[in-house]
């Protein structure tokens, strides 16, 4: 049997529709719906009153416990509210300094000692509403927690992701390379192959 064009053309482009359609179901398929994901776990981490129903839920809290680690949750919320916005400005205004054809060596120091001094301030209040938790939980579910890996643990990235830049002057003295990027010290940071 001989092919001509035409009949291959045909045969091409059922070949074609029958591939849309098989990827089609299985996208379909695979993305499943609202609640098959929730069972799966899909957003457990997402917003603090999630972590709380699995700190309960791990922990075995009293309902007197829950309600008293919802009100540290919200009262540390609210406490962050201001600092957040600050820093937010801050890094934003940052970046418009670093994007300046030439960038006030000064202004951006002193822009990143505030965003320093602020994020520090975030840290210090996380810190608080960590032990203010740790105080309403037994010696049994605080070994309990301890067990889990408390905040930061687990796995995937943290904040910033696995190689995200954590500002300028990290405490690790690590600096972003190229114009522009200041070492801890203020200098120009160097080059790698130095």
């Amino acid at each position: 049997m001989k092919m001509t064009k035409h009949s291959l053309r045909n045969l091409a482009g059922a070949a074609l529709i029958v591939f849309l359609v098989a990827g089609a179901t299985m996208a379909m398929a695979q993305r499943g719906s609202h609640e098959q994901k929730m069972k799966r776990g899909w957003l457990r981490f997402d917003g603090p009153e999630n972590r709380i129903e699995m700190l309960a839920r791990r922990l075995d809290l009293t309902h007197d416990q829950k309600a008293a680690i919802e009100k540290i949750h919200a009262k540390n919320r609210q406490d962050a509210v201001g600092l957040r916005k600050d820093l937010s400005k801050l890094v934003h205004e940052l970046r418009g300094e670093m994007m300046q054809d030439n960038p006030s060596q000064k202004k951006a120091l002193d822009l990143n000692r505030k965003i320093g001094q602020i994020k520090t301030e975030l840290e210090a209040l996380r810190l608080q509403g960590r032990l203010a938790i740790r105080r309403q939980l037994t010696d049994e579910q605080r070994d309990k927690m301890i067990l889990m890996g408390g905040p930061g643990k687990g796995r995937g990235p943290g904040r910033g992701g696995p190689r995200g830049m954590r500002g300028l002057g990290d405490p690790e003295g690590r600096c972003g390379e190229g114009p522009g990027f200041l070492s801890p010290r203020g200098e120009d940071a160097p080059k790698a192959d130095q």
